[in-house]
């Protein structure tokens, strides 16, 4: 919520499929409605999770006014057939997070088990 109006972005590593570290990359797009990670903040995370013995598993980003759907543009930049792909939108009174796969551009929806305390 920290970077409202504009698209937060990151990236999940963890093990085993799961979730465990969430690493915030900068917007450099600072865009309401589209982003673009920061690539050397992605490289260092990278190389930050390979020291964790971790695996990335997903990325995220925000729609601040929109549906957590991905849009087109999600869709046709979407180019890694194994990660999860989350987004977290805050167009409603209580914010609403989907996963998904995207696969030849195809969007398939996955069920997200969210454990309270990672939040805290």
């Amino acid at each position: 919520m920290e970077l409202l109006p504009y698209e937060a972005c990151g990236l999940l590593s963890g093990t085993n499929g799961k979730a465990e570290t969430v690493w915030v990359i900068e917007n450099v797009a600072q865009s309401p409605v589209a982003f673009e990670m920061n690539m050397e903040q992605v490289r260092r995370a990278l190389q930050l999770i390979e020291e964790k013995k971790e695996e990335l598993v997903g990325m995220y980003h925000s729609h601040p006014t929109a549906p957590p759907d991905p849009s087109e543009q999600d869709i046709v930049h979407a180019n890694d057939l194994e990660l999860a792909y989350l987004i977290l939108s805050f167009a409603g009174k209580v914010p609403v997070m989907k996963g998904f796969h995207i696969r030849k551009k195809k969007v398939i929806p996955l069920s997200l088990d969210v454990i309270e305390d990672s939040y805290k």
